[in-house]
């Protein structure tokens, strides 16, 4: 009797839980009439096939077998044994970009079936292979993102297409952007949804400018999911155009494991980079009490110089750099039989010196000179700490899992604010006395209770396949923005010949010029369940539906000289929307499945305080207003995808193709007031989206391939005008660059006990369009963004857990200039780019 032995250590990971994977899929072979048994002490699973059924006595003299039926019953039992064998090795090598491998048992002679390389992923909150999830997903294993180099979340972005993310040019620079499929906001609550394991993280963008999301530096995660278009059912608000998953790397019951990093690099023109980190995992109770513990630390090297803009005098060399630290504990407890428990803590802190920013007229970016004249340097300290706790309880055929975490983060940042301030003032940027600058505390922090609690379905075989849960969040955010004040007493003396209380009609406000004080909550209650009903074995509907409850409140004040009289604000709004999902996939066989889905996507609106009614006036006017709007309204999108996922040519070749139409009404947006420098919020009409994503891996024995592209449409369908003034205008874009891809090449060479490799990646980013010249704060001397080409080599050798490699990033140095400036009345440009050249080398040991 044959059997199929597939060793759960290595095909299954430690989770039981992907055992069930297997047994579903072996629903498949129900031709050969498997039975699958697992052994828990052996930690294997074995399938067994069965001998043909015996006709019942009755049967059989009625209509008695010819005298060659035992030859012939063993005859098709060994033929469903091999046939069984074989197809069941080959939808394992189908189902993996990188091949199973399988064997024979040397002992039994039982095939024993291998695949490493296959993703589980949880984008569905249930553990499943990632070529078997109907939506379009990148996942990022760590063996990924060690082999291209990846980071941080500038580095996940240009890997993923139709995934942009960008970082402000002002102050400390360090204000980002991200978006999916062309959703993006750079205001109100989060179009991508944030998520570290099950918390959510992502920030809500008030007025001012001091707050900005954060993400995790990349190391010891298990992988980084992207889930492209509304997650709305499962992750709720803030997942329009979809949800980035950092999963940090869980504790072993049963062995000791391990994973280490060092690097050391050398930017052009710039300065080194190093690192160091080690996680261990130990069972500390086999089977029953483990831990993982990990420390890491990077410094990344500036390339940028703050120089004296008068003398030339280099006052900070390699200004720009960075210093990242990480650390996490995390136990694993198995109570019974049925219950673990999985406490942690996380800590990340990372600081930066000065901002990437650079002058246009004291940069030649050919020449590799990049240089900052800032009067003042921009340092930022932002770190956050994450306590969680995951409880999974085995109830037969249904899982109950519970997760519960507290998120609190701040945010330092002292921008330089000398040539914005006098620039406002004098109308030119240059302070008249050295001594006369101004700097400003951006001061940000979160404080984020998440309860999340849910049951599903565990019986693989079941038709049915479900999840239901409740949720409940309470955020508490702090905003503050202020321009420190000591400077103006003596420039406004200077200019004016009088105090600033003469000048202004008030003193300084605590200190500051400018004084921006928030303080908001975000609440939110919600029920969601999703739904997979197996019509047949090869067709299948999901249904989803999230209601939520959501509550928003703000107080505040707005005061100093600039802004007039002190001004007290406050706010509230509340909203129950409802986020429905519907999708079918059908799957005419196991290298195959197409799908199409409907998903709903919502964001919550909010409420906001004033502007400056002095320096804003006139742009106030030309909106036909005498204050900025309180509030602004939710917005939500409708997203219409189909797509199909495929394995070709003996699972040699796989092939990812989706399209997608996503309308999105009453999008929240912010207008600038291009001569005061600030905004408010506003709810600006309707966009549509729409592009494909395409992907595809080939493995030719030692060679590796794989290619993706996005495309992405993304403009309002309207024209919006407020008094005079154009907001913006049919056809303008949201998503600035179309195209975006990535490809890539690796080559292994086994050489004895050691394999050699060489790998070159590629990314590109198309060439983005402007801002319609009938748009309010429109500046024709600001080109689109360039095109960006980034090409990186990495060479090494592996030898058991142990892998070196030698790599360059931007091979060809490509420097792109994106220009902005901050008024359009002066020619004062400043820029950003790509960090140069850097080759460098990386340690790397899993075990």
């Amino acid at each position: 009797m044959s059997l199929i032995n597939c060793p759960r250590k290595r095909f299954f990971g430690t989770s039981e839980n992907k055992l069930r994977i297997l047994l579903s899929t072996c629903k498949v072979l129900k031709t050969f009439a498997f039975h699958v048994r697992y052994s828990r002490h052996a930690k294997t699973c074995t399938l067994r096939a069965l001998a043909p059924r015996i006709r019942s006595p009755s049967l059989q003299t009625k209509n008695p077998a010819p005298q060659n039926s035992g030859k012939k019953a063993l005859f098709m039992n060994k033929h469903r044994q091999f046939l069984a064998t074989t197809a069941l090795s080959f939808l394992l090598v189908g189902t993996s970009p990188a091949w199973a491998q399988s064997g024979t048992d040397a002992n039994s002679g039982d095939v024993v079936v291998v695949d490493e390389s296959e993703i589980i992923i949880t984008a569905n909150r249930r553990e499943e292979l990632l070529s078997k999830v109907p939506i379009s997903v990148v996942a990022l294993s760590r063996q990924t993102l060690d082999l291209q180099g990846a980071r941080s979340i500038d580095d996940i972005a240009r890997l993923t297409p139709n995934v942009q993310f960008s970082r402000q040019q002002f102050g400390s620079g360090n204000r980002s952007f991200i978006a999916i499929r062309g959703i993006r906001s750079t205001v109100g609550t989060a179009t991508t949804g944030i998520y570290i394991d099950d918390t959510p993280i992502q920030v809500r963008t008030v007025r001012s400018a001091t707050n900005t999301n954060i993400y995790p530096q990349v190391f010891d995660l298990e992988r980084i999911e992207v889930l492209k278009g509304p997650q709305g059912t499962l992750f709720g608000a803030g997942s329009q155009g979809g949800t980035i998953r950092f999963l940090t790397t869980e504790a072993d019951l049963d062995s000791l494991t391990g994973y280490g990093r060092t690097e050391i690099s050398t930017t052009e023109d710039g300065a080194m980079s190093y690192e160091a980190g080690f996680a261990l995992s130990m069972p500390l109770v086999t089977d029953e009490l483990a831990v993982r513990a990990s420390g890491w630390y990077r410094r990344d090297g500036g390339y940028v110089d703050r120089i004296d803009r008068t003398t030339g005098e280099t006052l900070n060399k390699n200004t720009n750099k960075q210093d990242s630290y990480s650390a996490r504990v995390a136990l694993k407890m198995k109570l019974g039989e049925t219950i673990t428990v999985s406490p942690s803590i996380f800590y990340q802190k990372v600081s930066t010196d000065d901002s990437s920013i650079f002058w246009q007229s004291l940069t030649d970016l050919d020449a590799g000179d990049i240089r900052s004249g800032n009067a003042l340097r921009s340092p930022v300290d932002d770190e956050f700490v994450i306590a969680a706790i995951k409880t999974e309880a085995d109830l037969g055929n249904v899982t109950f899992v519970a997760n519960t975490s507290y998120f609190s983060r701040d945010m330092n940042s002292y921008p330089n604010y000398t040539e914005y301030v006098w620039q406002l003032f004098t109308g030119q940027p240059y302070p008249l006395l050295p001594s006369l600058t101004f700097g400003a505390d951006y001061l940000s922090s979160q404080d984020v209770f998440t309860q999340e609690a849910r049951l599903q379905s565990s019986d693989p075989a079941a038709r049915l396949a479900w999840t239901v849960g409740a949720f409940y969040s309470h955020s508490k955010q702090m905003d503050f923005e202020g321009i420190h004040g000591a400077s103006l007493e003596t420039m406004v003396p200077l200019l004016t010949g009088r105090t600033v209380e003469e000048y202004f009609g008030v003193p300084l406000y605590q200190g500051y010029a400018f004084y921006d004080n928030q303080k908001s909550i975000d609440e939110q209650i919600a029920v969601f369940g999703q739904a997979d009903y197996r019509f047949t074995d090869t067709l299948k509907a999901t249904l989803g539906l999230r209601v939520s409850h959501t509550q928003f409140s703000f107080d505040g004040v707005l005061a100093g000289p600039t802004n007039g009289s002190a001004a007290f604000f406050s706010g509230k709004q509340s909203e129950t929307p409802v986020t429905p999902k519907f999708g079918l996939t059908w799957e005419p066989d196991q290298r195959t499945m197409v799908y199409a889905s409907a998903a709903k996507g919502f964001r919550v609106g909010g409420a906001q305080g004033g502007v400056a009614a002095g320096s804003c006036a006139a742009d106030l006017a030309t909106l036909g207003l005498t204050s900025a709007p309180t509030e602004y309204g939710a917005d939500e999108v409708w997203s219409y995808e189909v797509g199909t996922k495929s394995r070709l040519l003996g699972g040699k070749l796989s092939v990812e193709a989706s399209a997608f139409w996503i309308d999105w009404s009453q999008i929240q947006a912010r207008v600038t007031l291009p001569s005061c420098g600030v905004g408010f919020m506003t709810n600006v009409g309707s966009a549509t989206s729409k592009g494909l994503d395409l992907g595809a891996a080939l493995r030719l024995g030692n060679l590796s391939l794989e290619a993706a592209v996005g495309y992405v449409d993304a403009t309002y369908d309207e024209t919006l005008q407020i008094g005079s003034a154009t907001i913006v205008a049919k056809g303008q874009r949201l998503a600035r660059s179309p195209w975006s891809g990535s490809a890539s090449a690796q080559y292994d060479l086994p050489l004895g006990d050691v394999t050699a490799y060489g790998r070159v990646n590629y990314q590109f980013r198309s060439e983005g369009s402007r801002v319609p010249s009938i748009v309010l704060g429109y500046d024709g001397t600001i080109p689109g963004d360039p095109a960006t080409h980034f090409v990186s080599l990495r060479a090494g050798v592996r030898k058991d857990t142990l892998n070196i490699s030698a790599f360059i990033d931007n091979l060809f140095n490509d420097r792109p200039n994106f220009i902005s400036r901050q008024f359009t009345s002066v020619p004062f440009y400043d820029g950003t780019t790509t960090r140069p050249r850097t080759f460098g080398l990386t340690l790397t040991s899993n075990f």
